[in-house]
């Protein structure tokens, strides 16, 4: 992973609020991050492929998700909720958040890249598979 600005801050510092630690009001997604392929999309949001366009020695240009909110006030309200949680995880087994930002009006977060696939896509497992998922679940909860 690289280091992309992030919001989540470890845990005992002073998060303020969420609208304090956004990194851009008027962002347009193009300046800062090329997107190649949409992911997916829910009920109300859209989740791209994309790409940090300028990184420097310091950051790796890795894959980022980034999830775009359709613009309802329920969408809204959902990926705030979201990020609010995600902003005080700190968790090898947790998707990481590195932006909330607006893109064009509408809250967006940068996520990391979990490309690996579902975990339901490998079925069958063997019980010892298994039993280290189940570890890794219960390690993030």
């Amino acid at each position: 992973m690289g280091n992309h600005p992030v919001i989540a801050k470890k845990s005992g510092e002073n998060r303020g609020s969420l609208h304090d630690n956004l990194i851009a009001e008027n962002f347009k997604l193009g300046d800062k991050y090329s997107t190649d392929q949409d992911l997916g999309a829910g009920k109300a949001t859209q989740i791209k492929r994309g790409q940090l366009k300028r990184f420097t020695k310091s950051t790796q240009n890795t894959g980022v998700a980034i999830k775009l909110c359709d613009g309802t006030v329920q969408s809204g309200s959902n990926l705030k909720t979201e990020a609010m949680i995600l902003s005080q995880c700190d968790h090898p087994n947790i998707v990481r958040l590195f932006e909330v930002t607006k893109v064009n009006g509408q809250m967006s977060l940068v996520l990391e890249l979990c490309d690996g696939g579902c975990v339901l896509d490998r079925l069958p497992y063997k019980e010892s598979q298994a039993s280290n998922i189940v570890r890794q679940i219960c390690s993030a909860v």
